[in-house]
């Protein structure tokens, strides 16, 4: 049998992107990234904005959690918690889930991020941790869910794709103008399968901002 071409090759691995494209979601990914680090950040000094946010964001979260059937006991691992962890407080404060663990590189936004939970009084059922999403251990985890925000994106999932456990239910979060390297690097995987796909455009929230998520399950 011939070997593929390395084209081919290219096209089947989960880095393929066309330059110009790659381009734009350099700059759409930095933009947003700003977005969400200045939201996180006046979240946390400003209850009023603090309340907006949770009211714009909290009905697709909690979608995501519903399709996915989150359980009350499942561990819950998040990545890319930021200073303001939205996703974290939802699960524990709506959802009930007892054990939720979000991490973030960025050791300002995990001391932010650790005030906000306990002024919320939800540091029982919550820990944020200054970790990296690339070597993270993630093998003990039921659901893990993965923020737009997360970078290297596709690293990370590749590192959750290979080293989580069998029947782990994963969430990607992701732009829409980066959804198809995510496309590319879940069809890549033998073992890993989409059980559904959410979009979310509410306000602010427009194309290119609009974001996607992805429920995903490993076999």
């Amino acid at each position: 049998m011939s070997k593929p071409s390395r084209d081919l090759d290219k096209q089947r691995s989960c880095d393929f992107i066309e330059p110009n494209q790659r381009l734009l979601i350099c700059i759409t990914r930095k933009t947003s990234g700003c977005f969400w680090f200045l939201v996180d950040n006046l979240s946390y000094k400003l209850d009023g904005l603090a309340n907006l946010y949770e009211k714009s964001i909290e009905s697709g979260y909690t979608k995501e959690y519903l399709v996915a059937e989150i359980s009350k006991e499942d561990k819950v691992l998040h990545i890319g918690a930021g200073a303001y962890p939205l996703t974290d407080i939802i699960l524990a404060k709506k959802q009930g889930v007892k054990q939720v663990v979000g991490i973030d590189n960025d050791p300002e936004a995990v001391r932010l991020a650790n005030a906000v939970i306990r002024k919320k009084k939800l540091h029982e059922n919550v820990t944020i941790e200054h970790a990296d999403g690339l070597e993270y251990l993630v093998k003990d985890f039921d659901v893990i869910i993965v923020s737009s925000s997360s970078w290297p994106h596709i690293e990370i999932l590749k590192h959750i794709f290979k080293t989580s456990k069998k029947q782990t239910k994963i969430i990607v979060r992701a732009l829409d103008i980066a959804i198809q390297p995510i496309v590319e690097c879940i069809k890549s995987q033998k073992d890993i399968v989409i059980v559904k796909k959410i979009r979310h455009h509410s306000f602010p929230f427009y194309s290119p901002f609009g974001w996607q998520t992805f429920l995903l399950l490993k076999k």
